[in-house]
């Protein structure tokens, strides 16, 4: 009876242990999820603690962003759909954000997961949003960062490097204080 105490405690040790490890993540999961640029000291992934993937592509006003040429700004990276509610909660949020903070320097860049430019204009028009849309029609945008659904969000510091990940919608106040070390004045 004794023994299989033991072994039951020693099983249950060892999945406890494993269970810790798997919600906590690996240390320096970047390292494993993620690739190195030469001349950058992180690497590239989209982790916390790793240098924001590349993101190229066309806004609904057809600019281009560049989310490496950036750098120097604080920059929110939301990922959304027109069709997801919560998303429909936070938009508001990160306007007003925005609004308070571009003459610092804040940049957001919103992509669109897949939908239609037109579909996409009239739910930004009808929201105000003036903050950078980007179109991802073929999901490239999308592959580089990894999500559980729409909405997720990823604050990039100044240096490139993501300092927090949201996934579900976020408030103004959350964003405010991610950002309030970023800003210019």
């Amino acid at each position: 009876m004794r023994r299989a105490v033991l072994i039951l405690s020693g099983l249950l040790s060892v999945a406890l242990g494993v269970a810790v490890l798997v919600s906590a993540g690996l240390p320096q999961r970047a390292a494993y999820t993620g690739y190195f640029v030469p001349g950058e000291a992180l690497p590239v992934a989209a982790e916390i603690g790793a240098l924001a993937p590349p993101i190229q592509a066309d806004t609904l006003s057809d600019d281009a962003v560049d989310l490496w040429r950036m750098r120097g700004a604080p920059v929110i990276v939301n990922f959304w759909a027109t069709w997801c509610a919560p998303c429909i909660t936070e938009m508001p949020e990160l306007q007003q954000v925005y609004e308070e903070h571009a003459a610092d320097g804040l940049r957001i860049v919103a992509v669109n997961l897949g939908e239609s430019r037109r579909l996409v204009a009239q739910w930004a028009d009808q929201l105000g949003l003036t903050f950078d849309i980007v179109l991802d029609p073929a999901g490239d945008v999308v592959r580089s960062y990894p999500r559980y659904g729409p909405p997720a969000t990823y604050f990039i510091a100044p240096d490139g490097v993501i300092s927090r990940i949201e996934y579900g919608p976020v408030n103004a106040e959350t964003i405010r204080r991610t950002i309030a070390g970023w800003l210019e004045s």
